[in-house]
């Protein structure tokens, strides 16, 4: 009677232990799962992460094409307004110049 107790305990040990690794081989699946999704979350992440820098450095990148465009039309728009204040002086010194040989034509004409 020892034996078949001895039988049972050892059937019903050997029943509880295959449950055991069967819920260990569903666990080690689950987590299996669970990392493939970590990994694929990270990976994602990272292009997220990827395409963001690359929108960032290209707005940069235009903002500082604009700069320089504007630089660009601020400096001929300086340098076209230079050009016409010196062509203005030198009329202007011209007009003085025949004025005064105006002036002086007239002194000696009287």
């Amino acid at each position: 009677q020892r034996e078949v107790s001895d039988n049972n305990n050892h059937l019903v040990n050997q029943k509880a232990f295959g449950a055991i690794e069967k819920e260990l081989d569903l666990r080690k699946k689950l987590l299996g799962s669970a990392n493939d999704s970590l990994v694929q979350s990270k990976t994602l992440l990272e292009a997220v992460d990827s395409n963001a820098q690359q929108e960032r450095n290209d707005i940069t990148s235009r903002f500082k094409q604009q700069i320089a465009a504007i630089q660009c039309e601020q400096q001929r728009a300086l340098q076209e307004s230079e050009s016409k204040y010196q062509k203005q002086r030198l009329d202007l010194k011209q007009e003085v110049i025949d004025g005064e040989n105006e002036v002086g034509k007239a002194k000696q004409a009287m």
